[in-house]
């Protein structure tokens, strides 16, 4: 009777035991599950793989059946993605599970679950999401990367190519810079989905601040020369070098905060004054201030108050938008001048801590060529089900002398390790049959000391790393540079570096701005050509017509090819009308 009723039922229906295997599964919960026939003892969740919204794999813990048998708790409204070998998509399930109080009635003693699930439409079916939509856009962040990790992957490899031109090597960092600039937004993107979706975390660690802030000045600076404005960036003496704080966060929302303010300001000059001042022993403020003209100051307080009041989708109002959020979770505050020449002020929470190792830095700063002659035949093994991700580590470990061996899901990667046993694994979260999760548990259930890395695009705490029993991450797209790094730590392998002598030193490019007798003395057609190229918008034609500058005038190439990258063709066309060419 109890069998009957729960096979007309139009849900799935799967009763589990206290070890959470299926006692019973009625048609519905077999064919949207798809489970095979011999499905009945069976640990549910052993042979599926699930994926949240946000396109990443459940751990076998995550599952909604073992919460509740972890907890004692119910779990409810639970959306999870069903992988299926035979389509490209999942299949999306909503689940119901409850604890079943033995009480002697149709439900059998031994069981312990009553698990109901349904289909539901795809969560892409209903329509593009908008910024509210955290979970979306995470998924739609985490698939953009793959793509992006073999274009900037591959370009790397490619300028390490001695044999290639110059003008080709000048295309291909284009192309890097360009794909730098996409990831940047997507990041941007997924991180304000995070924070609305109350998904984001934060992640203390220590880390070299002065080392951030002066990189962050370097980017700053280039964003500065491309648009023809004069940056002066003033870091104090008193501002510490290693402190803990979350590394990301704390770079993303003062990256976005400043890139804007840069933007919003043309050409008028701009001042950051970056101090430190102590509040405890331990803790410190890390404090921002923003100053430009008596001009400018008045147009960018409006802008800034403008943007921290209302959400807008052009692109410095996007990022002030995430620089602010991101602010509010690190526990700082953001506020808006009101004396003099002040803009802005940003003040961040910092922990003073102690370093961690040795600082190797100076030494990493040249090329690594190959591995030390007296290493061993160190062996790797890549486990990806995308063959340009697998292709692009396997080409950049084997450079280095590596053996490489190559898996496309987890359950071919147990068998090569039981095979070859190699040195430490690369392991990707998402595949086919078996993934990461499972091949990893499985692994480390028979080698514990082994070193398993888990390839991601996605943001994982360490918590989240632990709990898998992954040893560390690399974050995709993957840099070559963290790349052998990482196995540099987990390995202690020693690399050969290439010569540290270096090539003289090509000359900085100045603002184009500031380089009005360079142009005039480049041939007018050519000008013409520059002028006609920019009035269509065109940085494509730009790029070609850079690659007549002579050698000599490098800076003016590299002043041009900046703006272009940003897309400043105004600030092209102002430039050339103040170098004589007449517009018609």
């Amino acid at each position: 009777m109890f069998t009957s009723l729960m096979q007309r039922a139009k849900v799935g229906v799967l009763l589990l035991n206290e070890a959470g295997q299926i006692t019973f599964a009625n048609s519905v919960a077999t064919h949207l599950l798809d489970l095979p026939q011999d499905a009945i003892g069976q640990v549910f969740g052993s042979q599926q793989q699930f994926v949240n919204q946000q396109g990443e794999v459940l751990a076998f813990e995550q599952l909604p059946t073992q919460q509740a048998l972890t907890t004692g708790q119910a779990v409810s409204n639970m959306l999870l993605g069903l992988n299926l070998t035979d389509q490209p998509s999942p299949r999306w399930l909503r689940f119901e599970v409850e604890l079943q109080v033995n009480s002697g009635e149709a439900i059998a003693l031994a069981t312990q679950l009553v698990c109901l699930c349904w289909e539901v439409d795809s969560p892409l079916a209903q329509g593009l999401p908008d910024l509210d939509d955290g979970a979306m856009l995470a998924y739609m962040g985490h698939e953009l990367r793959t793509p992006l990790n073999a274009i900037l992957g591959f370009t790397q490899l490619m300028q390490r190519d001695q044999t290639l031109a110059s003008n080709h090597h000048e295309l291909l960092s284009i192309i890097e810079r360009s794909g730098e600039q996409l990831l940047n937004l997507i990041s941007d993107l997924v991180e304000l989905g995070k924070i609305k979706a109350g998904q984001a975390s934060l992640n203390y660690a220590p880390l070299s601040l002065r080392n951030l802030l002066t990189g962050l000045e370097q980017i700053l600076s280039l964003k500065a020369e491309a648009q023809g404005l004069p940056l002066q960036f003033d870091l104090a003496a008193e501002v510490p070098t290693y402190v803990k704080a979350d590394e990301g966060k704390l770079r993303q929302s003062l990256l976005s905060l400043l890139s804007s303010i840069i933007r919003l300001s043309q050409s008028e000059p701009l001042h950051i004054a970056v101090e430190s001042v102590a509040t405890s022993a331990s803790e410190m403020v890390l404090r921002l201030q923003v100053f430009s003209s008596s001009a400018n100051v008045a147009q960018l307080r409006s802008h800034l108050l403008e943007a921290t009041q209302q959400q807008n989708p052009d692109g410095w109002n996007l990022r002030l938008t995430i620089s602010q959020k991101l602010i509010q979770m690190l526990g700082g505050t953001l506020r808006i001048g009101a004396e003099s020449d002040l803009v802005a002020v940003c003040e961040l929470p910092i922990w003073l801590t102690e370093p961690e190792g040795s600082d190797a830095q100076a030494q990493t700063q040249n090329q690594i060529v190959g591995l030390a002659s007296d290493q061993p035949a160190y062996q790797i093994l890549v486990v990806d089900d995308d063959p340009v991700s697998r292709s692009l580590m396997a080409r950049i470990l084997g450079e280095i002398g590596f053996k490489v061996k190559q898996a496309i899901d987890g359950q071919q990667a147990v068998q090569i390790w039981q095979q070859c046993q190699p040195d430490l694994i690369f392991m990707d979260m998402r595949m086919p049959k078996m993934d990461g999760y499972e091949a990893t548990q499985q692994i480390k259930a028979q080698a514990p000391a082994l070193p398993i890395l888990v390839l991601t695009a996605n943001q994982l705490t360490a918590e989240q790393i632990r709990a898998a029993q992954w040893t560390d991450l690399v974050s995709k797209p993957v840099r070559r540079e963290v790349l052998l790094g990482k196995l540099q730590q987990h390995l202690g392998l020693r690399y050969l570096y290439e010569a540290a002598s270096r090539p003289p030193e090509q000359p900085v490019a100045l603002p184009l701005e500031l380089q009005i007798e360079t142009l005039q003395q480049m041939p007018h057609d050519w000008l013409q050509a520059v002028y006609q190229a920019a009035a269509q918008g065109s940085d494509r034609l730009i790029y070609n017509l850079v690659q007549q500058v002579p050698a000599e005038q490098l800076a003016l190439s590299k002043a041009i090819t900046a703006l272009a990258d940003e897309f400043q063709f105004d600030q092209i066309l102002k430039c050339l009308q103040r170098a004589g060419l007449d517009a018609a």
